[in-house]
């Protein structure tokens, strides 16, 4: 039962401190000592970086709720059951989107063949290490598993998703100033960083809008939400795999992304009010 002694009797703010000490303090030192993400021990802190949110959900849920809830928790990835249409949303959503991007950005003119299209079997490699270590199984037990249910409590999906989405995009400043990421590399390019992480911050919130709709459509299961971030990372790549270029793709991309948003928000399951709908429990109190 919850006092007016317990300490984490605000679950989501020390959530969401927790992540970004976990993870900052490792970017930030990765950042001291000029570590490139490419070197081994770059690479290694990375990974235990991006882990942040998961470790932070799944820490609190065992301090909070015991150990059998964090069973609980990681049982989501498989419970309930997800329907194979849920999945192939996941999978395919964000690759449509970047073809979409790329055929308007052919439309306008701005898109180039630049190298040769590599096979596809690199591009499910690719998802796969992304899978495991680029961010979806590092991030979502925490973002979607942990603090998602825990906003749509006491807010509507879009409010939730507004909210999850400007923290979760935030998270991920520091890693503009590590080399060897592409968001570095970006800045390296000539980029503004005001302006690329603004709209980085935009797009995530797009995304949230997108990651709240597809959870509820799975009714919490967090394997589909963990393939979809998969998918959208490794949707990423997509272009180069093709063998074209475009200045204009990442912009249509986050275009169209808002617009899958704007869509699915008008839906019946998505304009439920707070409280209403699938919000997991863990233990008794909140």
């Amino acid at each position: 039962m919850k006092t007016n002694n317990d300490p984490l009797r605000y679950p989501l703010a020390i959530f969401f401190i927790l992540t970004y000490a976990i993870s900052w303090t490792i970017w930030l030192s990765m950042i001291v000592l000029s570590l490139d993400i490419l070197t081994p021990l770059g690479r290694t802190l990375n990974i235990i970086a991006i882990f942040g949110p998961t470790l932070a959900g799944l820490v609190l849920t065992a301090i909070r709720h015991g150990s059998s809830s964090v069973g609980q928790l990681i049982g989501r990835l498989w419970r309930p059951q997800p329907r194979p249409t849920r999945i192939g949303v996941a999978l395919l959503l964000p690759l449509a989107i970047m073809v979409a991007a790329a055929a308007l950005a052919f439309l306008i003119g701005d898109l180039l063949l630049s190298t040769a299209a590599a096979g596809w079997l690199l591009l499910l490699g690719e998802f796969v290490r992304i899978f495991f270590f680029g961010g979806p199984l590092g991030e979502e037990i925490g973002w979607r598993g942990y603090a998602l249910p825990r906003l749509l409590r006491d807010h509507s999906p879009m409010q939730a998703s507004v909210l999850l989405g400007l923290v979760w995009g935030g998270w991920h400043a520091p890693i503009y100033a590590i080399v060897g990421t592409g968001q570095n590399e970006m800045l390296r390019s000539g980029g503004s960083f005001p302006f690329l992480f603004i709209a980085f911050v935009v797009w995530t919130i797009g995304l949230s809008i997108l990651f709240t709709w597809l959870y509820k459509l799975a009714q919490g299961n967090l394997l589909v939400v963990i393939l979809f971030h998969a998918a959208v990372n490794t949707a990423v790549f997509l272009p180069a795999f093709l063998g074209v270029q475009s200045g204009m793709i990442t912009l249509l991309n986050a275009g169209l992304t808002w617009v899958a948003a704007v869509l699915v928000s008008r839906t019946r399951l998505f304009r439920q009010e707070a409280g209403t709908g699938h919000s997991p429990h863990f233990g008794r109190s909140r």
